[in-house]
């Protein structure tokens, strides 16, 4: 089967076909069309050193800040111990900037699973070392609870606000 995929490249979003052994390069997200064929989706855009985003999440205060979990391939975003999961935050149409902020600087984390807060800049992360908060943003992390034993991946992430509200 052909495959069909999307590339986002300077604003603007491109659709190609490949046949099966055509060189496709890094995924967001692969999904069955319509017609049974797999569409896959590729990001890549300046300060953005590799294109497998995994997760999003918005400031909850400021629609503008952005911040992506990413890595090189679909491989090394969930396997921990093979893993080379990084953020990444933008602030409105600038560059994506790396987070240094409490990851590892050389990449061996899986991609967080990322999730807004209740309150303006407040964003948290889950990642094999546990959960993590920032009141910034995204400009820098804490961690709030390891996990323990480490899981070999995640799946998913749900934030609750605490009962009564925020």
């Amino acid at each position: 089967k052909n495959i069909q995929y999307a590339l986002y490249m300077a604003g603007r979003w491109k659709t190609t076909t490949v046949d099966d052994d055509g060189e496709v390069g890094l995924y967001t997200s692969i999904a069955i069309g319509p017609d049974g064929n797999p569409r896959i989706s590729y990001m890549m855009e300046d300060g953005l050193d590799v294109g497998y985003l995994v997760s999003v999440a918005i400031d909850p205060g400021d629609p503008e800040v952005v911040v992506v979990s990413a890595a090189s391939s679909p491989y090394s975003a969930y396997r921990a111990g093979h893993a080379d999961g990084r953020l990444y935050r933008r602030a409105g149409n600038g560059r994506w900037e790396r987070v240094h902020a409490s990851w590892p600087d050389a990449p061996t984390t899986i991609a967080p699973l990322l999730a807004a807060g209740t309150a303006p800049s407040e964003l948290w992360a889950a990642d094999e070392r546990g959960v993590h908060r920032s009141s910034d943003g995204g400009r820098t992390w804490e961690p709030v609870v390891a996990f323990d034993p480490r899981p070999a991946s995640l799946a998913a992430v749900a934030f609750l606000p605490p009962a009564g509200g925020a």
